[in-house]
C-alpha cells in the first residue's frame, strides 16, 4: 500500500515537530533548548505559518536521529492521521472524566 506524504508547510511542520516531542516525551522548549535553537522559535514559526530555515531542520534531524526528508516534514500523512485521532481521543475521555466528576 502507498502512502501519501504530506506537503511541506508550516502546519504540518508544527504539528511534526509536535508529534516529534511526544514520541520522546519532551517538551518544545527542551526541545529548542538540546538542540541549540533560539527558546519560542517554534511558537514564533506557528504563528506566523513560516517554514523553518534548512540550519533547523538539520537541527531537528540530528537530534531526533531521523533523516532530513523526516525532519523537513515528509512524514507518511498516515501517522499524522493517527497522532490527530489519538489527541481527540484523550480530549474526548478528559471530557468524560470531568462529566463524571
Amino acid at each position: 500500500m502507498k502512502h501519501k506524504k504530506l506537503k511541506y508547510n508550516a502546519e504540518n511542520m508544527f504539528l511534526i515537530i509536535n508529534i516529534l516531542c511526544k514520541k520522546k516525551n519532551i517538551s518544545i522548549n527542551k526541545l529548542e533548548k538540546e538542540a541549540g535553537i533560539t527558546p519560542g522559535y517554534f511558537s514564533r514559526l506557528n504563528s506566523s505559518r513560516s517554514v523553518p530555515s534548512i540550519n533547523i531542520i538539520i537541527k531537528i534531524a540530528n537530534y531526533f536521529d531521523i533523516t532530513l526528508e523526516e525532519a523537513s516534514g515528509n512524514l507518511f500523512a498516515s501517522d499524522v492521521i493517527d497522532e490527530m485521532i489519538n489527541n481527540k481521543e484523550a480530549e474526548i475521555k478528559s471530557l468524560k472524566e470531568m462529566k463524571e466528576n
